[in-house]
Formats: structure tokens, C-alpha cells, sequence
């Protein structure tokens, strides 16, 4: 009797241990679920530390960086090409046009060299121009028939993302770049380009002691009180994560809320099949005990 009592308590406290643990994670899914309505959104912009990459890419990186690699490395991509991820959230957080990724590229590059000229030392902007016409005369154009950089890249971009070549995608952003210091067009003409908004910019001098993870970082969150204080949306520095990487030729940015996107579904689902696992093992347990009361 005492027995059988015991194994009735045993199965009580079975059941309502499966019933808390089936209402906890339902509400951990529920509140998953909300936040992913509610969280602010913010920017996440990856940069490529120089050097770290295989064998392959790191001699790519110096074959089309030159003499001085790792500052020519430095300048373009810790100095100047923050600021053009930094354009891509300017047009995720203001509307972004439905254009294809060439274009988009395209227009942050014209908007990173504009924001440069009014922004930075002419010095660096001559360095960059270097960089770039030596890095094109390393690169095969692999346009052809007369196609615009551009027409190629739309033409093959399901293939460049899928089976990236060095040469041809780089070519393609360097190419990008020569085309954008060519232009004449101004920073408020750009940034309403991008963004569908008319904005006065006030010029000021913004200086950089070294080029280095740092100052490259800091560049992003200068450039973000620049666009807040054009009028544009923009996240605040708490809301801007700037992350390097051991992959020297990966450098793109995305929204927080993208990565919450692609991350939480896949969290909710793995909670879904822990649920499910678990309760089946309680299941199991519970009819043990039933058939011993």
C-alpha cells in the first residue's frame, strides 16, 4: 500500500514536472517570437583583418595591394571601406532601393569616395587613388565585348556568388572605386540617390592619428553621428557592432535584425525538437510508472 502510494507520487510529480517544463519553454519560444518584433534595430559591419587568411588569399591581398601591403591594406579597408559598409546602412535604414547588388555597390562606393573628399585628408584620398590603379593593373578585366564593369557583374552574379574569383570580384570593386573617384557628383546629391532625402551637409576635417582597428572603428561611429546629423536614420553606437575577422578578403555589413532574422527560427526549431525529445521521454516514464500504480 505504502508502495503503491509512493510510485502515485512519483507519478504526480512525473506529470507536473513535464507540465512547468512544457510552459517554461513555450514562453522562452514566446518571448523569442516577440523579440523579434520589439528588439531595436542596429548595424553589424565585418571587416577582414590583413594576414589571416590561407596561403591563397594572402597572397592575392599583397599581389593587388603592392609595396606596403599591409598599410595600403590598412588604408583601404580599415579607413575607406568602413565607410562604404557604413552605406550600406545608411540606405537599409532609409528606404533602401530596389536596385541590383552591382548598382548598390556601385552607388556606396561613389558615396564612400564623396564622404572621403568632404571628410578626410586629401593625402589619403591621393593614397587611395594609388591603391586602386595599382591593384587594377594586377587584375584581368574579365568584361568583355564592351560591357561596362557593372553589366558584367549583373550578367554573372548568381555565378560571382556562388564561385567568387579573387580576380574578377576584385576587379570589380577596385573597378567600382576608379569609377567613383572619377565622379563628379556631390556627397547631397549622392546621399538623396541613395536614400530619397535632401540633407545639408556642414564640411569639417576629420582626422585619424593611425589606421588601425581602433581608428577603424571609430570611423564608423564619426560617420554615424555625421548621417544622424543630416537628418538620416541611423543606430547609435550601442546599436553598431564592428567585428574583424580572420578572413582577409570578407569584409559586408547587415542589419542586427537580419542576423536575429537568420539566427532565432533556428533557435525556436531546435526548442521545438528539444520539447518534443523530452516530452517523449517523460511520456515514456510516466506510462512506466502508470502501469506499476
Amino acid at each position: 500500500m505504502k508502495k503503491q502510494k509512493n510510485e502515485k507520487n512519483k507519478l504526480k510529480k512525473l506529470k507536473a514536472k513535464r507540465i512547468i517544463y512544457n510552459v517554461v519553454i513555450s514562453l522562452v519560444i514566446i518571448v523569442f517570437s516577440i523579440l523579434l518584433k520589439i528588439v531595436p534595430d542596429g548595424l553589424m559591419v565585418y571587416t577582414g583583418r590583413y594576414g589571416t587568411g590561407n596561403e591563397e588569399e594572402n597572397a592575392f591581398i599583397n599581389k593587388v595591394m603592392g609595396p606596403n601591403a599591409e598599410d595600403n591594406y590598412k588604408l583601404y579597408f580599415y579607413w575607406y571601406n568602413v565607410v562604404h559598409e557604413s552605406g550600406h546602412g545608411l540606405m537599409m535604414f532609409n528606404g533602401n532601393k530596389k536596385q541590383t547588388y552591382a548598382e548598390n555597390e556601385m552607388l556606396v562606393n561613389k558615396f564612400a569616395v564623396a564622404y572621403w573628399r568632404r571628410f578626410g585628408e586629401e593625402e589619403k584620398i591621393i593614397k587611395l587613388e594609388q591603391i586602386v590603379d595599382y591593384a587594377l593593373s594586377q587584375l584581368n578585366n574579365p568584361a568583355k565585348n564592351g560591357q561596362s564593369i557593372v553589366e558584367w557583374f549583373n550578367e554573372n552574379y548568381e555565378n560571382q556568388m556562388k564561385n567568387q574569383s579573387f580576380n574578377d570580384y576584385g576587379y570589380f570593386q577596385f573597378a567600382s572605386v576608379k569609377e567613383a573617384l572619377e565622379s563628379d557628383k556631390s556627397l547631397e546629391d549622392i546621399v538623396y540617390e541613395m536614400t530619397d532625402k535632401r540633407v545639408t551637409i556642414t564640411d569639417k576635417l576629420l582626422t585619424y592619428n593611425s589606421i588601425d582597428e581602433e581608428s577603424s572603428t571609430q570611423v564608423i561611429m564619426d560617420a554615424s553621428d555625421n548621417y544622424r546629423e543630416w537628418g538620416l536614420n541611423y543606430p547609435e553606437h550601442d546599436m553598431i557592432v564592428h567585428n574583424y575577422i580572420n578572413q582577409p578578403n570578407n569584409h559586408y555589413s547587415t542589419t542586427l535584425k537580419n542576423v536575429y532574422d537568420a539566427i532565432m527560427p533556428k533557435v525556436i526549431v531546435i526548442l521545438i525538437i528539444q520539447m518534443a525529445i523530452v516530452n517523449f521521454i517523460y511520456y515514456k516514464k510516466i506510462k512506466k510508472l502508470s502501469q506499476g500504480v
